[in-house]
């Protein structure tokens, strides 16, 4: 793994830490808090790491940081 992507990887982590696991999240202040400037940077670099949009990820996440649920 490049440096770069490491740096990525680590931003996209903190920032699902920064969400929890609560009932509503605040997509703005969390990317913002975790150093995404643009919501087109932040969408895109969401559905490369965990193939959902953020708006689809609530529905699928578990109480495991790295883990989803998908129904099949």
């Amino acid at each position: 793994m490049t440096p770069k992507r490491f740096c990525r990887v680590q931003r996209f982590q903190r920032l699902l830490r920064r969400i929890g696991d609560g009932p509503r999240i605040d997509w703005l202040d969390a990317a913002l808090a975790c150093g995404y400037f643009d919501q087109a940077h932040f969408i895109h670099e969401f559905r490369e790491f965990s193939g959902l949009s953020p708006t689809e990820y609530p529905a699928h996440r578990t109480e495991h940081v790295n883990h989803l649920r998908f129904a099949e």
